[in-house]
């Protein structure tokens, strides 16, 4: 083998309570408000790489990465964490992906922004009614790797234990 990649695409998450999206960097591309309760609608795509390729070939439960592991940790990660913005949240979940699985050398997220947009609510703000959003959708990538992970591993380990 010369060289490797595993991945998983056509992740959708959704949540619609627990997402503050205040406080986060602004650019001049930024073009949603900041929102204390904002419902979080993603479309995510992983790849991933091993320290020792041969682990992507590995039947041996401390070497190959199932997809559904990736999977089902991105989602756990979604709903406990109080997403500040998509870059947050993937941000962590590549953090908490390596922490949790040592035979990852990189792992590179890539999301779509399909959160939907409030066009009305109640006076007593229960009531909310949303649309699909409008053109051009967000994109966001981010590749973390061990080294990244040994650099920054403390903020996270500190931030999750908050979250969870």
């Amino acid at each position: 083998m010369v060289w490797h990649r595993s991945g998983l695409d056509g992740l959708h998450l959704i949540k619609i309570r627990g997402n503050s999206f205040v406080g986060y960097i602004r650019d001049e591309y930024t073009t949603l408000p900041e929102d204390s309760n904002r419902p979080l609608y993603v479309f995510l795509s992983a790849r991933w790489t091993y320290v020792d390729s041969q682990s992507a070939l590995s039947d041996q439960a401390t070497g190959y990465v199932l997809a559904e592991q990736i999977r089902d940790l991105a989602g756990a990660v979604f709903h406990a964490l109080d997403t500040r913005s998509i870059q947050h949240l993937i941000h962590r979940i590549c953090a908490l992906a390596l922490a949790r699985f040592p035979q990852l050398e990189s792992i590179t997220f890539q999301s779509q922004n399909r959160t939907w947009e409030r066009i009305a609510e109640t006076p007593d703000g229960r009531g909310q009614v949303y649309t699909e959003p409008r053109p051009p959708f967000g994109f966001q990538g981010i590749t973390m790797t061990r080294a990244d992970l040994a650099e920054q591993w403390p903020y996270f380990e500190t931030e999750w234990e908050t979250a969870t």
